[in-house]
């Protein structure tokens, strides 16, 4: 038998060795970074304003079963601790940080009726509206000096912090006028301090786990792809092709996932006695930190919005609604809540009937007989609801017409089609502002427009994370082809068309080619 001679083959790491030049675009991945990074701090963004757990203070709850007693005890004991000679001169707002407790000082002049500048005003049991009125009505007569009163603040009955107001005339602030001193003391319960402490960094790692999963790893394996394998199975080969690849924001899809928006409101609502403090920080202090720390604190309550938002995308799946909702762009969304959060709490002790209707669904749970006590958890569900309303604001549809028009006014393949902040983003880079005939893809964006149930997300534009890439032959050195990729995580993959409601035969007929691996990318 003759013999046969055997050589060796190429090794696998031959086989895939790189044959395409690809580099990224440094300002976009650099963004594409400093986004992703703001949400995953955003659960340790709790601790601008709230304190570490090994750092809290913990001072010793006082005995609630004679309130009348508590009263007493607790105006004798802050009246002690936080007065003229105590505080720093002229100071207005102070955190004693060794007894949980802030301080807010403000001189009641006669000139100066508004409740906005009241510290604390929109928490006000009856026993201290009723002692401010006494006090309007009597201020000429000298008998209110250390005259005051406290209320035990609760949610859902549990003792949440005690307040304090009393009125003083021997300080430095004002000698002619009576100075109003409010404290706000919190109780913080040691256990719970360190379960929210763990639960944040249990939602750091979902965080992050979700965003490699469903972006940064698929585009490290479309890096790899392109650079192997190149974008397309006909490619010229007398041209050599080189790679730019462009992040975009990955962040939308994960406004609206169910466990991120879950763990984001356990947290939340684990905290109701810092949005008081946050509260008091931005109706009374003066100090610029204080009142940027206040803010964005209140800017968490963006997750109640996206809770809204999931709950209803469940209920549009399910009953088959999607086309009757628009999708809401997620940076108007956090503009409004950025906005709308505070201002809110502002109109809240502004308008005098929005402050007695708050102040009823304070004390509305107990009798008239207690005065000294609040209960926090309805008026917070009120808020609440408020915030989670305003997405729905924005899905509404108008009509059908003008959104085909709004739809047909750019090429699904442009970088034009997309939420605004990639708009502006995208626009900063020159390749994506060539002609528009070089841009292919796009076909996904067509079939979510044709056939509203293929979205997996039909409440929220999911069109930041992408991932364009632009081919460039080096013969000529000109872009040949700028191609989007969308995130397969955004499309139904469980959907069948209905070829009544979505296709027109004659000029549209979408195929689902089902390759042996799915692919994480849909053009």
């Amino acid at each position: 038998m003759r013999g046969a001679k055997v050589t060796p083959g190429p090794c696998r790491a031959s086989v895939l060795r790189s044959h395409y030049s690809i580099k990224h675009h440094r300002g976009l991945a650099v963004v594409s970074l400093l986004l992703s990074a703001s949400l995953v701090a955003m659960p340790f963004q709790a601790y601008i304003s709230e304190t570490l757990p090994w750092t809290t203070a913990l001072p010793a709850s006082p005995d609630f079963n004679n309130l009348t007693i508590f009263n007493q005890t607790a105006l004798a004991t802050h009246q002690a601790l936080y007065s003229h000679a105590t505080l720093p001169h002229g100071a207005t707002y102070v955190f004693d940080i060794a007894r949980n407790a802030h301080v807010c000082r403000h001189v009641l002049s006669s000139s100066s009726r508004s409740p906005l500048s009241l510290p604390g005003v929109l928490f006000y049991g009856r026993a201290m509206v009723d002692l401010l009125q006494s006090f309007a009505n009597d201020s000429a007569s000298g008998a209110w000096h250390q005259r005051g009163t406290c209320t035990l603040v609760r949610f859902i009955t549990v003792p949440l912090s005690h307040q304090c107001i009393w009125l003083s005339r021997d300080n430095p602030l004002d000698s002619a006028e009576y100075t109003l001193t409010y404290v706000l003391t919190q109780y913080p319960y040691p256990a719970l301090i360190w379960f929210k402490f763990f639960w944040r960094i249990g939602s750091t790692v979902l965080l992050l786990t979700l965003l490699w999963r469903r972006y940064f790893g698929p585009l490290m394996g479309l890096a790899h792809t392109l650079a192997v394998r190149g974008h397309r199975n006909d490619l010229i080969p007398e041209h050599t092709w080189r790679y730019e690849l462009i992040a975009g924001d990955p962040t939308a899809p994960l406004l609206v996932d169910p466990f991120v928006v879950g763990a984001f409101f356990v947290d939340f609502t684990l905290s109701p006695h810092m949005v008081a403090v946050a509260v008091l920080r931005l109706l009374q202090v003066r100090d610029v930190g204080a009142l940027c720390k206040a803010v964005l604190y209140l800017f968490r309550m963006i997750w109640f919005a996206c809770f809204s938002l999931v709950a209803v995308n469940k209920l549009l799946k399910r009953c088959r609604l999607e086309y009757v909702f628009t999708e809401v762009d997620p940076m108007w969304l956090g503009l409004a809540v950025l906005v709308l959060g505070p201002l809110l709490w502002v109109i809240n002790v502004a308008v005098p009937s929005f402050l007695n209707a708050y102040r009823y669904l304070l004390v509305c749970v107990y009798t008239t007989n207690d005065l000294v006590q609040i209960e926090v958890a309805g008026a917070g569900a009120v808020y609440i609801l408020i915030i989670a309303v305003i997405p729905l604001c924005f899905g509404l549809r108008p009509t059908p017409f003008c959104r085909r028009r709004r739809a047909r006014r750019v090429r699904y393949s442009s970088f034009l089609y997309n939420s605004t902040k990639n708009r502006i983003l995208f626009s900063l880079v020159p390749a994506l502002r060539g002609d528009d005939n070089k841009n292919l893809g796009g076909s996904i964006y067509l079939l979510f427009r044709r056939c509203a149930r293929a979205k997996a997300l039909p409440v929220v534009n999911t069109r930041g994370p992408t991932a364009t890439f632009s081919a460039t032959a080096t013969t000529n050195d000109r872009i040949v082809e700028i191609v989007p990729g969308a995130s397969a995580y955004c499309f139904n993959h469980l959907v069948i068309p209905d070829h009544n409601a979505a296709v027109d035969q004659k000029t549209f007929r979408p195929q689902l080619l089902c390759p042996l691996h799915a692919s994480p990318w849909c053009m």
